[in-house]
């Protein structure tokens, strides 16, 4: 049984000093019992107050009629009640496709709504890596909108960068108009509202998969409506889906699968009329060469070579 007294101070400190600073993120109860620094404390009072803990964390989340936190298997959040109406019949802007050029022809199928975000899917060494080398080929040129907007977060060593930009089909220009910068997580804080984001790409966690999803939605909420982020995620051979199957595909306006030579939709979120043909139906065959540049490219439609 818990102690009045130990409950209510465990309470007020979790109220005051503890969730003001969670907003946006997700954390455990051990998080909360270091937060607390109960190794301070001697056993008998530290497993008290430990004790009070836990029991306002399953109050917050299961007990209380207005909750205040949602669990997840062991991780909590805060639950965020705030929501802007859209009044969408007052807006005097009609629907735009963000100009952005995509590889293969693939703007032939899709039109990109604003905030956008493109999942790719491969296998290791199966495309996706040339397929945002490309994005950045075919969105530099003169008069772009994305010139000096595109920003590349890749996780390889500058030699072997260099070594793929100097196989793009034109020179680039020094300083490009682009920027290169080494992350590996937490993207949601670098991200460029306005710009176009290439991340190279998202590690899933073995023991997380589901949590990807989370990754992608904290992309996704940076986005301004000219911004655009495309995300790059390992998948097994045989499967079109990456790494946390359902969960990668949630939030994405263009979802694409690579491998053996082979692109396939796996989700377009506002296809372009195609005069009665299904775009699932589509694969776009393609050769790499030097690791950037795409040739032979060619359509199949169901068991038709176009």
């Amino acid at each position: 049984m818990v102690e009045t007294g130990e409950y209510a101070r465990a309470n007020e400190r979790i109220h005051k000093e503890y969730l003001p600073f969670q907003k946006g993120k997700t954390f455990t109860s051990e998080d909360v019992y270091n937060f607390f620094q109960l190794q301070k404390y001697p056993p008998d009072k530290a497993s008290k107050i430990k004790h009070a803990i836990s029991e306002v964390l399953y109050n917050l989340s299961t007990v209380n009629k207005d909750k205040e936190l949602v669990q997840d298997r062991k991780y909590y959040r805060l639950i965020d009640k705030t929501a802007e109406e859209v009044k969408w019949w007052e807006s005097n802007e009609e629907m735009r496709e963000l100009p952005l050029r995509l590889p293969m022809g693939l703007n032939d199928f899709c039109l990109l709504d604003s905030p956008c975000l493109i999942v790719i899917a491969s296998p290791t060494n199966q495309g996706k890596t040339a397929f945002i080398l490309d994005l950045i080929s075919q969105n530099i040129y003169e008069g772009s909108p994305y010139n000096n907007k595109i920003t590349l977060f890749e996780s390889d060593p500058p030699e072997q960068l260099k070594r793929r930009f100097s196989k793009f089909e034109f020179p680039i220009p020094v300083p490009p108009p682009f920027k290169v910068y080494r992350r590996l997580s937490n993207f949601e804080d670098v991200i460029d509202p306005n710009g176009l984001n290439l991340v190279d790409y998202i590690r899933v966690d073995t023991q997380r998969m589901w949590a990807v999803q989370d990754t992608q939605l904290k992309i996704l909420s940076k986005l301004g409506k000219d911004g655009i982020a495309v995300v790059a995620l390992q998948k097994p051979p045989g499967r079109d889906l990456a790494y946390g199957k359902d969960f990668t595909a949630f939030d994405s306006t263009l979802y694409l699968s690579m491998e053996s030579g082979k692109l396939k939709f796996v989700k377009i979120k506002t296809p372009k009329p195609m005069d009665g043909q299904d775009p699932y139906k589509f694969t776009i065959c393609y050769k790499i060469k030097y690791g950037v540049q795409f040739y032979d490219i060619h359509r199949e439609y169901g068991d038709e070579s176009l």
